[in-house]
């Protein structure tokens, strides 16, 4: 049965919710949540362990849609049943208290469309940058699909905690690459063809005639395009102003000026890229846009 709006897709998971309940028994807690996982927007059903702790969550997106309500229900169950046993033998690690302190210890970036997840900004702190988004992010414990890999901070909790976005972004620029450091790799072909890993940028001198592979050592790499720090640091490396491509949230793509492509190429070669699942996951996708940095003004441009 397909789901074709949000309403149906609801409705549909709390009829499974409800079912899912009976059959684990009485005084079991699945909730039915909407879940924000890169650019897509999941039904989530949550489990929540005594005291109210949140424990697995699967998605309704992850099942097969052509099954009847009964077959859904038996197919969740056993995909809940099956998170429960992998968290339960999960490594003891306690997760980030989300408190004032330990949220700025530990929040980091993570660079989304604006556009593509407007709902999601409605509620969550963030800070815009052109047509992006820098979003924050409390990394968490996770050893399987099925646990969430960090939380969002809604504005009641960064109310909650008396902090501000300015102070946010300032400890989440500082996280990010403390935590998950900045790394470059050549484009050229000679690099590519001898598979030369990523190097870390404060050692490496950017001079090739070539483009650049700016990321982290982790994910959202693109977020370091948000990041002025690291972007002072690529232009005094590359001696130059230079050229961003998003190529997804994990990593950007550099290219000189003095390469002289154009504008127009670029946003032309993005724009196929981003529309070929083989190249690019449609969940990894951040956006068409394509951005300039002029190092004379420390200003990143949308062009």
């Amino acid at each position: 049965m397909a789901v074709q709006t949000n309403q149906e897709k609801l409705e549909r998971a709390e009829q499974i919710a409800v079912g899912m309940r009976r059959m684990f028994g009485e005084g079991t807690e699945i909730e039915v949540r909407t879940v924000y996982r890169r650019n897509e927007e999941l039904t989530g059903f949550c489990f929540l362990l005594q005291g109210g702790t949140l424990g697995p969550t699967i998605y309704l997106e992850d099942m097969p849609q052509d099954l009847s309500l009964e077959e859904q229900t038996q197919e969740a169950a056993a995909r809940m049943q099956e998170a429960l046993k992998m968290f339960e033998a999960r490594p003891k690690i306690t997760a980030p208290c989300l408190e004032r302190e330990q949220i700025l210890q530990n929040v980091v970036i993570q660079a989304l469309s604006q556009e593509k997840n407007k709902n999601m900004l409605e509620n969550n702190a963030h800070v815009n940058v052109l047509d992006l988004a820098a979003v924050f992010r409390v990394p968490v414990p996770a050893t399987q699909k099925a646990v969430y890999m960090s939380t969002l901070i809604p504005y009641e909790l960064m109310e909650r905690e008396n902090l501000t976005e300015e102070e946010l972004y300032e400890a989440a620029q500082r996280n990010t690459v403390e935590k998950y450091g900045v790394v470059v790799r050549k484009m050229d072909y000679r690099s590519m063809q001898r598979g030369m890993k990523p190097k870390p940028l404060d050692s490496t001198r950017l001079t090739g005639k070539c483009g650049y592979m700016l990321s982290t050592n982790e994910v959202n790499g693109a977020a370091l395009m948000l990041i002025p720090k690291v972007l002072r640091e690529v232009h005094q490396n590359m001696r130059e102003d230079f050229y961003i491509v998003p190529s997804s949230i994990h990593e950007v793509i550099l290219w000189k000026e003095s390469l002289h492509y154009s504008v127009e190429s670029m946003k032309q070669s993005l724009y196929e890229m981003n529309r070929r699942t083989d190249v690019v996951d449609p969940t990894d996708v951040l956006t068409d846009s394509v951005y300039f940095y002029d190092g004379q003004w420390d200003k990143l441009i949308r062009v």
